[in-house]
């Protein structure tokens, strides 16, 4: 079975995404490093899976903002991922990997005030 992905969002509709305090708490963590999102290589794979222009042009505007990172920590539990301005989405090796990140990924949703979703 594959993982899951899992996205830390805010906790009610309509509320902001604490994005500043997200990536505070981020920095925090042992051996995370974050590097500036590729945004043609993103848009090129949602054109090939049939994103409409509204959702090509919302993700060209992020990427002109430059506040969507990826990250990867090489410290356990090795979490990877991408922090957007709306949210942050991680990435699994395998469904061990998901695992050993899914009681931290808990555990740093409940202490931001966010939830978690499974897609």
């Amino acid at each position: 079975m594959a993982p899951k992905a899992l996205m830390w969002i805010p906790d009610t509709t309509g509320e902001n995404f604490p994005y500043d305090a997200v990536k505070r708490y981020l920095e925090t963590l042992a051996g995370l490093k974050f590097r500036p999102k590729n945004f043609s290589t993103l848009i090129e794979s949602g054109i090939r899976i049939g994103w409409n222009k509204e959702v090509i042009t919302e993700y060209k505007a992020m990427g002109l903002r430059g506040r969507c990172l990826d990250f990867s920590q090489r410290a356990r539990p090795c979490l990877r991922g991408t922090l957007f301005e709306t949210s942050v989405f991680f990435n699994f090796d395998d469904e061990q990997h998901e695992a050993g990140c899914s009681s931290w990924i808990e555990a740093g949703a409940k202490r931001l005030g966010l939830r978690i979703l499974e897609r």
